[in-house]
């Protein structure tokens, strides 16, 4: 039929992305997800696990946003902006003055920069 477009066929595209006080140490910031084998079919789907640090360089064709503690626990602002690199056209960092990993005293900021951060998003995509 001609027209029409099988699951297997349709690509998804991702328009930007969104990090929230991404850490190193903890298996739960570890971006899981599953990986179709085409060239295999009948066989399971691959789990597929990245460190989203090492992988955001990758990143370079839609706006990132991360956003930091400056005392996150697991890895304070300074720290991210090393591995995070210089912000581009296309990726920044967001540093939020709060105590910790969740933000204490900075919870406000951190909902202030998060809406200011998908606006800019929205704006170039």
């Amino acid at each position: 039929m001609s027209g029409t477009v099988s699951a297997a066929e349709k690509c998804f595209s991702i328009c930007w992305v969104v990090g929230i006080a991404i850490a190193l140490t903890k298996e739960e910031h570890v971006v899981h997800y599953r990986r179709h084998r085409r060239s295999q079919p009948n066989q399971p789907d691959e789990l597929v696990q990245i460190q989203t640090y090492e992988y955001l360089p990758r990143i370079d064709s839609v706006p990132v946003v991360v956003i930091q503690s400056t005392n996150d626990d697991y890895l304070p602002a300074g720290e991210a902006r090393v591995l995070f690199g210089p912000d581009t056209e296309l990726k920044k960092l967001l540093t939020i003055d709060a105590k910790n990993h969740r933000f204490t005293g900075g919870c406000n900021n951190l909902y202030k920069e998060a809406e200011t951060a998908l606006c800019w998003m929205s704006k170039i995509r």
